[in-house]
């Protein structure tokens, strides 16, 4: 079923040492933001809305580009404008490297550590 990002905070407090994903910063992206920023746990990722000015910098500054990952929502996206979105964001270039992959690459690495 489908979760507020406050509903997901309380079930990431329970649980400090998983990772959480909030898929599309929890719809309302300002809302949803602020619902998870004191949960170090949660990580927001980017797609399923229009690209709206501010959103990326806004997700940097409350949380730090360690907590943002981008997502794509293909097929029901433009790609395009997925990356636009982190791409044309007013952010370092090292930020935009953590949230187009870093970011997932080191949530893997103990997933493909257990896999060897």
């Amino acid at each position: 079923g489908i979760s507020t990002p406050s509903e997901l905070a309380d079930l990431a407090a329970k649980f400090p040492d998983q990772a959480f994903l909030c898929a599309h910063a929890g719809g309302e992206w300002e809302r949803g933001i602020r619902a998870v920023r004191d949960s170090p746990n949660i990580l927001v990722e980017t797609s399923g809305f229009d690209a709206t000015a501010g959103f990326i910098e806004m997700a940097v500054r409350e949380l730090g580009a360690e907590r943002v990952v981008f997502g794509s929502h293909l097929p029901t996206r433009s790609l395009g404008t997925e990356l636009g979105k982190v791409i044309g964001a007013e952010i370092g270039e090292p930020e935009k490297r953590l949230i187009l992959g870093e970011n997932y690459r080191r949530l893997l690495e103990p997933v493909m550590a257990a896999r060897k």
